[in-house]
């Protein structure tokens, strides 16, 4: 295999875990509460169905999508989820100054190289064994052995 076609293979596998992420964070599907198999089988098709559906508006209104869609740079879900919500609470206001695929063309991904990693903290794991230190020897200064054998001599 070149290293093109295992860079491609590489990107598309990242995408599908792109697509896994966005299904369980920005639609907020980390658990499922049919209570069959049915209910939760159709809550699932439903949920990944408004997963792609969010990212082909995103995708239909980058500009260059209906030229190469392949050559489009991916949108960012929750951009979209983003203007959607704003699109619904804007329907009943008449006056609108972009169009609704104008703000969706903007929800591109963005493509800048990261400088330091995405993580914000340490996260806890086990900290390292210390060996005990060895002990303290105290020693009785000569107050302490003068009362030490009076209170032998009582005893």
């Amino acid at each position: 295999m070149s290293i093109t076609q295992a860079a491609s293979f590489y990107r598309l596998r990242w995408e599908n875990e792109g697509l896994f992420r966005s299904y369980k964070r920005t639609l907020k599907k980390v658990h499922l509460v049919g209570r069959t198999v049915r209910s939760v089988h159709r809550e699932a098709y439903g949920s990944l169905l408004a997963c792609q559906l969010l990212l082909a508006q995103g995708a239909w209104a980058l500009p260059g999508a209906r030229d190469q869609a392949s050559a489009a740079m991916p949108c960012s879900p929750r951009q979209v989820l983003l203007e959607v919500r704003k699109e619904l609470q804007a329907a009943m206001k008449p006056d609108r100054r972009q169009s609704y695929r104008e703000r969706l063309a903007r929800c591109e991904r963005e493509r800048r190289e990261r400088t330091s990693p995405k993580q914000k903290r340490a996260w806890p794991q086990r900290t390292p064994h210390k060996p005990p230190r060895p002990p303290r020897l105290l020693t009785m200064d000569d107050k302490q052995k003068a009362l030490l054998s009076s209170l032998k001599a009582v005893a």
